[in-house]
């Protein structure tokens, strides 16, 4: 003797309602790649790790020598979670790097060379800085990832900072897409630094 056939979508339901249920009590985990922005190879790590890895997002650091390259590379994968990792420390002694707020405007945030504090170092940076120029500092990494999210689709992205000579335009060598793992060389912001030094 057969089963009735509400019997069996009862059962079906049931399970259903069970695993729905199982799936909301269930501990997801989350894996997040970070530093973003901060090597030509940590980019195409990231990425990798997403689209062919188990992380599911990045976090960006908007400070770093290949920040610019990191922008360009999630604005052609919209699909991409990130985040933005707002920072005051250069992590690295080998490649430093300062602050998009023009120094003069951050001298808090600077150590004796003027570039972003080392961690070892953030002591003292926790010593000195000042809200308002923390505040000034985390504005500009913001509003920059924002220029950049809505710049036009011409594959390019140059925020502000990327042409001034008061930072190495390792950025813009970084818009074209660069294949070594070393920042680009330092370039004349404009045609009067060209002048000078010819």
């Amino acid at each position: 003797m057969g089963r009735h056939p509400r019997a069996r979508r009862y059962r079906l339901f049931s399970r259903r309602r069970w695993r729905a249920r199982a799936s909301s009590r269930a501990r997801v985990l989350i894996v997040n790649a970070d530093d973003l922005g901060m090597y030509h190879a940590i980019n195409a790590a990231v990425i990798d790790s997403i689209e062919n890895g188990i992380a599911s997002s990045c976090s960006l650091m908007v400070p770093c020598p290949w920040a610019v390259q990191a922008m360009q590379l999630l604005r052609q994968r919209p699909q991409i979670p990130f985040g933005i990792h707002l920072t005051l420390v250069c992590d690295t002694t080998l490649h430093r790097w300062g602050p998009l707020t023009a120094k003069e405007k951050v001298p808090s945030l600077l150590d004796g060379v003027g570039a972003l504090f080392t961690p070892d170092k953030a002591p003292e940076l926790l010593v000195q800085a000042r809200f308002d120029e923390v505040e000034l500092e985390f504005r500009a990494q913001i509003d920059t990832v924002a220029v950049c999210r809505s710049a036009s689709t011409n594959g390019r992205c140059t925020p502000a900072w990327a042409t001034r000579s008061r930072r190495p335009s390792t950025a813009v060598g970084a818009c074209a897409g660069p294949t070594t793992s070393s920042p680009p060389r330092r370039r004349p912001a404009d045609s009067s630094d060209r002048r000078e030094s010819s």
